[in-house]
């Protein structure tokens, strides 16, 4: 599940950033039971606009997922963003069928 959650928290903050949304919490909460983790960068930032910037666009992957990671990266490069506010992050799966 990826996507812009508009949401802080300790575990995907950048250093110093000390807001954590309680909706934050709730979300922690329901992809730990569905055995999700935290996949892109902690500390990244994904959204900058004048003065401020924040990490609010996240990857969560199961187990089974993210085994199948190549990378997943935050990228700055204005070729990639399209003028957006918002750093994508371009994470890549190896889906070839693997012998048996």
């Amino acid at each position: 599940i990826g996507g812009d959650f508009n949401l802080h928290h300790d575990l995907w903050n950048q250093e110093g950033y000390l807001r954590r949304d309680v909706k934050a919490d709730e979300l922690l909460a329901r992809l730990t039971e569905e055995r999700m983790e935290l996949r892109s960068e902690p500390g990244v930032v994904t959204w900058a606009s004048r003065e401020s910037q924040t990490v609010i666009d996240l990857m969560f992957l199961n187990a089974e997922a993210d085994d199948l990671v190549e990378k997943c990266v935050t990228s700055h490069d204005p070729e990639v963003n399209h003028g957006s506010d918002h750093f994508p992050v371009l994470t890549t799966f190896n889906l070839q069928k693997q012998p048996l």
